[in-house]
């Protein structure tokens, strides 16, 4: 077999340093988020918000990149599912193993080796997962205290999903609540000096939009739940968008692109970016790799 490498791979491997050198902060994995935020940025709050198209997805793709491709230490705190789901949605997208085959305990001898391959890049990861279903911001930051303890010379990056089960300690209204909730958190993403991502529903207001309009509208900072303290307190605000009308004459561009619009950017410009979503593996990929999924 010809070991040489050819002009294609050469170029791929050159774009590749060539992208991890062209930003600052940790990567998410995906290119054009990536230039646009220049990474994911110590002490920065990053939102992402969506209607039940893949938020956890897409956090949990982020820190799986973040943690294969560096050294950094990553926490989830999964408030919503235990961490067996989490597991399986990790293993799922890493080796790219149809999902309803791990949950339901029917893998093919195929998707045995993609587990092998995938679960030697897992193990090695440093990514911990805490699915404590009751958390105040104070436990979250005691955590990652003691994490830093025992890895000091990393990075590390915090992610919390999600916002609404956060235990706001005695606050009373809603937006009380809510306010209290970021407000702690931004401070411990500046105190700890690392990027804290958010998980954060849509409120109410935007089915009401979506039916007065009886259109797929694009949600908006507005669209948040209890959005004034979220505006007012993040410093990066990601929103996904599943955009049916535009791809109506191709139903799989339909069913598989996102819109991952970068609706705020205290430090930077904002824009849209199109990811595909591939379903079946809980994962998101850079379009021009959307084929290499199947």
């Amino acid at each position: 077999m010809d070991k040489t490498l050819n002009q294609s791979k050469i170029q791929a491997i050159l774009t590749e340093i060539d992208y991890e050198k062209s930003f600052s902060g940790l990567p998410t994995g995906f290119k054009d988020l990536d230039q646009l935020l220049n990474g994911l940025q110590d002490g920065e709050l990053i939102v992402v918000g969506g209607k039940s198209i893949g938020k956890t997805s897409f956090v949990l793709n982020i820190c799986a990149n973040v943690t294969t491709k560096t050294d950094a230490c990553v926490t989830y705190f999964s408030l919503a599912t235990k961490t067996e789901v989490i597991a399986n949605r990790l293993l799922s997208a890493e080796g790219n193993i149809n999902i309803n085959h791990i949950q339901r305990g029917k893998l093919t001898k195929d998707d045995w080796g993609k587990v092998s391959m995938s679960m030697g890049s897992l193990s090695t990861a440093n990514l911990h997962i805490n699915d404590n279903p009751i958390l105040h911001v104070k436990d979250i930051e005691e955590t990652i205290v003691a994490l830093r303890e025992t890895y000091p010379d990393v990075k590390h990056l915090i992610a919390v999903d999600y916002l609404s089960l956060l235990d706001p300690e005695g606050q009373q209204n809603r937006y009380e609540q809510t306010d209290f909730v970021v407000k702690k958190l931004k401070i411990m993403a500046r105190t700890l000096n690392c990027p804290v991502i958010l998980v954060v529903n849509l409120s109410r207001n935007y089915d009401r939009r979506i039916e007065n309009s009886k259109s797929n509208l694009r949600p908006r900072l507005s669209d948040l739940r209890d959005s004034g303290t979220i505006e007012e307190d993040a410093d990066v605000v990601i929103l996904l968008h599943k955009d049916t009308d535009e791809y109506e004459s191709d139903p799989e561009r339909r069913s598989n692109i996102i819109d991952v619009i970068v609706e705020k950017h205290r430090n930077g410009k904002t824009g849209d970016l199109k990811l595909a979503f591939v379903k079946e593996y809980s994962k998101f990929v850079n379009l021009e790799r959307r084929d290499e999924q199947s």
